[in-house]
């Protein structure tokens, strides 16, 4: 039996452990402790003796790599990797945390919180793959980024479609997410491919408060689209070629729950703020208002509420909402809140223009993806000239006013006037008469159609 202190770590012998084990239970022998029956089985400590030098020295080789190699997870990847982006994670949590309220209170104390202005950013993507890394890369198709403030609104918004061309093997998934969302091609012709002109656009747009404070004021998005918006600000970096922490993102949960606590004293300070804003936003007040989306979607229906320029809207819209009251700024339509009727002769030309946006002339885009039998809604619709919706009502409206089926073979109903009488059979003989007696012929006749029966 090997010392103690060789048995706690990954040594020669905890490997040739691993090959008894194996063997012995090629032979029936149960080990139900693991490892510490085979440690205290006499038998596995007689067989390591009896090895050779060569053969424990092999054993003891493996040990030796193993020590020089670092622990990894199930995707490989090493653990202490993994652990320092979680360190960085939580140290960049709490500096985020801690710049926030910083600004909060620094806005509070000079009493000019509505005049505070910050920037929303959202990104649509065409498609995602895996990174060697195991992290996810997302590759952008459309953006937008607003200026916003409690006192102005919604002051600018920068929009853009970004031309993508899919790798390949990813097309199909490309196709699918587009056709639940987005519906944005790829390789758009209208779309922006130099990151460089995008990246120029951009900062310039950052500008006026980077020439006010002296440095790139933070970019705020929501926590699920974290991942997507920093694919896409690391290929703007890229496109600029500067450094990749020139932006930074920060929660607009934890932004907005600050600012929601500020107006609402009664909430209990032990809730969470972050989770009270999420909420907020999850109830999407205002996804379904006209005229939020760009002009791209608004061609095409069903698309507004994946829009990233109405999605960035939605956004100011909420914190409007729930802020403007307490601070006695007037909401404006477009600007502040979208634009709802405020009088009688408002609601009238509001519900005008509500049926009028419904838009019936928008375009109608069928996917281009082939099903399991390989027909595409496309082709379909290109020669049925019926959409999927319009097929299913035409089916549903067959269900409800289904065919009648006429059988013959029962007595005909007099009273029904459409219904004709059945028209005698074509026989060669006349009505009441008897069949003729059949012979048979012994000579063939000539012609056409020689041989076998006639009727004399």
């Amino acid at each position: 039996m090997p010392p103690k202190k060789a048995q706690k770590g990954r040594n020669g012998f905890w490997y040739f452990m691993q090959d008894f084990k194996k063997t012995q239970e090629h032979h029936g022998r149960v080990f139900p402790g693991g490892f510490k029956d085979i440690q205290a089985d006499p038998e596995c400590s007689k067989a390591w003796k009896k090895l050779s030098e060569d053969e424990k020295n092999r054993y003891n080789t493996m040990a030796d790599k193993e020590k020089g190699q670092p622990r990894l997870t199930g995707w490989g990847e090493p653990i202490s990797l993994v652990l320092e982006r979680q360190r960085k994670h939580q140290e960049f949590g709490a500096i985020m945390k801690a710049d926030i309220d910083e600004t909060i209170r620094l806005a509070q104390a000079c009493d000019n919180i509505p005049d505070l202005t910050v920037y929303f950013i959202h990104v649509n993507y065409s498609y995602c793959k895996d990174r060697p890394d195991t992290t996810v890369d997302y590759i952008p198709i459309e953006f937008a980024i607003c200026q916003f403030s409690i006192a102005d609104g919604i002051k600018n918004v920068y929009h853009e479609i970004v031309k993508v061309k899919v790798e390949l093997g990813f097309a199909r998934v490309a196709i699918e997410h587009a056709d639940n969302t987005h519906k944005i091609p790829e390789n758009y012709e209208q779309g922006e491919d130099d990151y460089k002109k995008m990246y120029e656009k951009f900062r310039g747009f950052l500008k006026p408060m980077e020439d006010q404070t002296g440095k790139l004021p933070p970019i705020y998005t929501r926590q699920k689209f974290v991942t997507t918006v920093t694919c896409f600000l690391d290929r703007l970096t890229a496109g600029g070629d500067v450094p990749d922490d020139t932006f930074t993102l920060y929660s607009l949960e934890c932004l907005f729950g600050k600012l929601m606590v500020l107006c609402n004293p009664e909430v209990d300070r032990f809730c969470n703020p972050i989770l009270l804003a999420e909420s907020e936003f999850e109830k999407d007040s205002f996804a379904y208002f006209p005229n939020l989306e760009c002009e791209y979607h608004q061609k095409i229906e069903g698309t507004s509420i994946h829009c990233s320029f109405s999605i960035i809207r939605q956004w100011a819209f909420v914190i409007c909402d729930y802020c403007c009251n307490w601070f006695g700024v007037e909401m404006l339509p477009n600007i502040h809140r979208p634009d709802i009727p405020s009088t009688e002769d408002e609601e009238v030309n509001f519900l005008a223009t509500s049926i009028a946006s419904i838009r019936v002339e928008k375009e109608f885009k069928p996917s281009n993806l082939k099903s399991m039998t390989g027909v595409s809604e496309a082709y379909r619709y290109e020669k049925a000239g019926r959409t999927a919706r319009e097929e299913a009502q035409r089916r549903k409206d067959a269900f409800l006013n289904p065919l009648e089926i006429i059988d013959h073979s029962k007595p005909v109903d007099k009273s029904l006037k459409y219904f004709r009488p059945l028209r005698p059979p074509n026989t060669v003989m006349g009505h009441g008469e008897v069949p003729p007696q059949v012979v048979t012929q012994t000579k063939p006749r000539t012609g056409r159609g020689r041989g076998g029966i006639a009727y004399d």
